[in-house]
C-alpha cells in the first residue's frame, strides 16, 4: 500500500464509479480496477460491497477512506512545509492577533517586512487570546499577538511591552466631559463596572486593600463589546489603552487611568516543539529583532 494506490482508491470512492475515477486520474479503467483488487488482497478484506448496482463501501473500506484522506492531506502539507522551510523568502505567514494589536502594532511590523520580503503573503485572524492560543495549538496560525495570561509551558513567548489601562465612559458622564485625558483610581471607585474577568479580579483586589468593594454589573470577555454596553449607559468599563485605537463609537470616551496599580502585558507567541515554515520563521526573527531594538507600540 503506497500513496499512489491510496490516491486512486480515494478517487474511486469520491467519484462512485471506476470509469469516472479513471477519467479524473487520466488513466484507463482496467489498471484502476486491478489496483483496487490488489489493495483488497494486500489488506485481506473487501473494500467495496459486490452485491449492489452502485459502488458502496464496506465498513473496512470506509475506515480506509477516512484514514487515506487524512494521510494524503498530511503528506501534501508536509511536502509544502519542507519546501517552505528551506526557502524563507516565499510562502504564507498565518498570524493570529487581538483586534487592537492588529490595528496598532501589526501594521508597523508588516509594512517594512513586506518590503524586504515581497514574495511572502499573510493570512490574519482576529480573536481573543484564548482563540489565538487554540489556533496556534491546532496549526491554524503560526504566530500570535496576545495579552497575558498565557500558558508559558505550552508556548514560546516574548514580551512586547506593558500598556496602561483606560476607563471607558459614556460621553455624558461628568468625568468624560471634564477636561484632560486621564483619571485617577479614587475617582472611578464608585462606578458600576463592566469588566473582563482578569481586570475585574485585579480591581477587586486593589480596592479591597483600600477597604472598598466595587460594583461589577457585567463581566465581558470582549473589550470591544464593553464599549457597546457603555454607550448604552449601562456603566463604565476598564480596558487596555490600545483598545481606543480605531474605536468608532462616538458615544464613549476613553481616559487613561493615571495611577492604575497594574498594566496589561502584550506578547508574541508561537508553538513549542514545532517547526515554522520558512516565511513564518523569517517574520518571527524580524519581530524578535525589532523587540530587541526596543520596539514601541503607538497608543
Amino acid at each position: 500500500m503506497d500513496v499512489r494506490s491510496l490516491k486512486y482508491f480515494i478517487a474511486v470512492v469520491e467519484e462512485k464509479s471506476y470509469s469516472r475515477a479513471a477519467t479524473r486520474l487520466c488513466m484507463s479503467q482496467p489498471p484502476l480496477s486491478r489496483m483496487v483488487k490488489q489493495l483488497e488482497e494486500e489488506l485481506h478484506t473487501e473494500l467495496f460491497k459486490r452485491n449492489t448496482r452502485h459502488l458502496e463501501l464496506t465498513d473496512a473500506g470506509y475506515l480506509l477512506y477516512m484514514r487515506a484522506h487524512d494521510l494524503v492531506e498530511l503528506l501534501a502539507h508536509t511536502e509544502k512545509e519542507v519546501v517552505e522551510l528551506g526557502n524563507g523568502c516565499r510562502g504564507i505567514v498565518n498570524i493570529g492577533t487581538l483586534m487592537s494589536l492588529g490595528k496598532t502594532l501589526l501594521p508597523t511590523l508588516l509594512a517594512p517586512f513586506s518590503k524586504e520580503y515581497p514574495e511572502i503573503s499573510y493570512h490574519i485572524e482576529e480573536g481573543r487570546t484564548v482563540n489565538i492560543a487554540d489556533w496556534i495549538e491546532k496549526g491554524i496560525c503560526d504566530i500570535g499577538f496576545i495579552r497575558f495570561p498565557i500558558n508559558e509551558e505550552q508556548f514560546c513567548c516574548k514580551v512586547i511591552g506593558e500598556e496602561k489601562l483606560a476607563a471607558v465612559f459614556h460621553k455624558d458622564h461628568p468625568l468624560a466631559r471634564r477636561e484632560g485625558t486621564s483619571v485617577l483610581m479614587e475617582e472611578i471607585k464608585g462606578e458600576r463596572f463592566i469588566l473582563s474577568k482578569k481586570i475585574g479580579n485585579s480591581l477587586q483586589e486593589y480596592y479591597h486593600r483600600q477597604n472598598h468593594e466595587i460594583h461589577i454589573i457585567c463581566s465581558c470577555s470582549d473589550f470591544g463589546l464593553t464599549a457597546s454596553y457603555v454607550a448604552e449607559g449601562m456603566g463604565t468599563a476598564v480596558c487596555p489603552a490600545t483598545e481606543q485605537n480605531g474605536a468608532d463609537n462616538l458615544d464613549v470616551v476613553y481616559k487613561t487611568i493615571e495611577d492604575a496599580p497594574f498594566t496589561s502585558t502584550m506578547a508574541v507567541i508561537w508553538r513549542k516543539e514545532r517547526c515554522l515554515n520558512g516565511a513564518s520563521k523569517s517574520f518571527l526573527n524580524y519581530v524578535l529583532e525589532q523587540l530587541e531594538g526596543n520596539l514601541t507600540v503607538r497608543i
